[in-house]
């Protein structure tokens, strides 16, 4: 399974919508949309990106998601909790 595949399960477990967009290069974005469905994010991941859920809650719909840019850009870090009402 791949990088994205397991990122967007991992949303999903907890109810929510999400699209991983690999890139070639970049910078690591993560932004909500809104459709007719609802809310989704949007996530952009610089190619070789590492992504680990460091914590995921169905109940209370809470994702904390660390994700580590590639080597090339070592002091590229962010983390996202996500919390959905």
């Amino acid at each position: 399974m791949s990088n994205t595949e397991l990122l967007e399960r991992h949303f999903s477990r907890i109810g929510a919508r999400a699209h991983v967009t690999p890139l070639a290069r970049g910078r690591i974005a993560l932004d909500v949309r809104r459709d007719a469905d609802g809310e989704r994010f949007e996530i952009d991941l610089p190619a070789g990106s590492e992504t680990l859920v460091l914590d995921a809650q169905r109940r209370e719909r809470h994702l904390v998601l660390l994700v580590s840019a590639t080597r090339t850009t070592p002091r590229l870090r962010s983390t996202a909790g996500i919390r959905f009402s």
